[in-house]
């Protein structure tokens, strides 16, 4: 099986590059309060997985799993679900 890439965002949205197409990860890691919302993450990250960490406000948590929900986008609350465990995520058992 292949590997799986992480991305973290930890800076404010306004101070993110303009990509010319979206960038693919599998786990986008939102930390520092930095998305308030997921509409700017929508226009430049193409991902299977929301973590928010744990130096999120629990308001931004909230929003950010409220609106993943919305739209059926697998999420993860660090915080409210303890760490997630990546490695193997996804390997069959022999």
């Amino acid at each position: 099986m292949g590997s799986e890439e992480v991305c973290f965002v930890g800076q404010i949205a306004l101070n993110w590059p303009i990509f010319k197409q979206k960038f693919y990860t599998d786990f986008l890691v939102v930390e520092r309060n930095s998305v308030p919302t997921l509409k700017p993450v929508l226009e430049q990250f193409d991902f299977k997985t929301l973590i928010t960490g744990n130096s999120n406000t629990k308001q931004v948590s909230d929003q950010l799993k409220l609106e993943a929900d919305k739209l059926g986008i697998n999420n993860h609350i660090v915080s409210q679900q303890g760490a997630l465990k990546l490695v193997g995520r996804n390997r069959r058992n022999k």
